[in-house]
């Protein structure tokens, strides 16, 4: 609510948000040594988060989801699947 452009929140902000699906964005795994999977799992510290409880944190990697252009639609498309993966049929192609 202070208007910084890329807030930063400690784990108590997390658990006192209790968000029901967290997306964790960044650049690339061909720079880090760690695996989305292992991503994912260092949210296992805050099991008392919604989000958590029920498998909803989810990695997306990439330029396209951090730098706005013409690939942005791709990350908005990945953004709508994992938020309402109900909304598509299985026959519509995600790639």
């Amino acid at each position: 609510d202070n208007g910084i452009a890329y807030p930063q929140l400690a784990a108590e902000g997390i658990v006192q948000l209790n968000p029901e699906v967290i997306i964790d964005l960044v650049s690339s795994f061909d720079a880090s040594p760690r695996s989305p999977e292992a991503m994912r799992r260092q949210w296992e510290q805050l099991r008392v988060v919604s989000a958590v409880r029920q498998n909803r944190v989810h990695v997306i990697a990439g330029s396209h989801a951090l730098r706005p252009g013409p690939r942005y639609i791709e990350f908005l498309e990945q953004l709508a699947l994992l938020l309402h993966p109900d909304a598509f049929s299985p026959e519509t192609n995600h790639e």
